[in-house]
């Protein structure tokens, strides 16, 4: 249990945070075709990386970089893979 206001309010903070990430993933849930959205959703441990690196000065490991860079791949090639191609007509 927090002792201090300050531990009370980081505590708060992380709750309101949470809810509003989730509220969100759930509500693209709805609006995204599903193939997009379960990659999308890949994103979320490469931001908390780049976040941490950010706020709090953590650093990235070889390994880091690499599952990042797949995770980001994977994303621009289900984007790429699910744009509206043109129909060829029959001759």
């Amino acid at each position: 249990m927090p002792l201090t206001s300050t531990g009370w309010g980081a505590c708060i903070g992380l709750g309101i945070m949470h809810v509003a990430g989730q509220g969100s993933i759930a509500w693209a849930l709805g609006r995204l075709p599903a193939a997009t959205a379960s990659v999308v959703v890949l994103i979320q441990p490469v931001v908390a990386a780049l976040l941490g690196w950010w706020l709090f000065g953590e650093l990235f490991g070889h390994l880091q970089m690499l599952g990042a860079a797949i995770a980001l791949s994977g994303v621009v090639l289900a984007q790429w893979a699910s744009r509206a191609r043109p129909v060829a007509e029959p001759a």
